[in-house]
């Protein structure tokens, strides 16, 4: 299947996340690139990100809009 993992956003995140790599990885783009423009959109993105990346992968795991 092609669900994502918390468990890779997170290790996306802690190493990547003011790029917006786990945002790639979460199919985010568009955020993503506004994360590399920004810092994270100034840091705060990357505190909002701690919180929200399980809702995040849910969304993209149950949501198959795009498919």
């Amino acid at each position: 299947s092609n669900d994502k993992s918390t468990l890779v956003a997170y290790v996306l995140f802690i190493f990547f996340g003011m790029w917006g790599f786990h945002r790639f990885y979460l199919g985010r783009p568009w955020t993503a690139v506004l994360y590399m423009l920004t810092g994270g959109l100034f840091m705060l993105g990357i505190v909002w990100d701690l919180v929200a990346i399980p809702s995040m992968v849910e969304d993209e795991n149950t949501c198959k809009c795009y498919n």
